[in-house]
């Protein structure tokens, strides 16, 4: 079976939640993806220029980012999920 690799963000925003899905083709894509997704969030983004600052909370394994605000609800998770595509003959 053929395999496909979402990279899936969930986002907390002002208490409004916002889902973003990128399907890839590798496991090697999507890591790399979410490794740029999690460096602008961290570096590049106004929204969250609280990061390098050090109010928020990050946890992290290869595969996942958990990013959360100390002192508010703001939140940006990361994961890779793996799903087999089923082809119907």
């Amino acid at each position: 079976m053929e395999k496909i690799f979402l990279l899936i963000q969930e986002s907390n925003v002002d208490g409004e939640i916002l889902i973003n899905v990128t399907p890839c083709t590798t496991i090697e894509i999507a890591r790399k993806l979410m490794k740029q997704e999690v460096f602008t969030l961290l570096n590049e983004s106004i929204h969250y220029s609280g990061f390098s600052k050090g109010y928020f909370i990050i946890e992290e394994t290869k595969d996942y980012y958990f990013i959360k605000d100390k002192n508010d609800d703001y939140y940006e998770y990361l994961k890779i999920d793996e799903k087999e595509i089923v082809k119907k003959i």
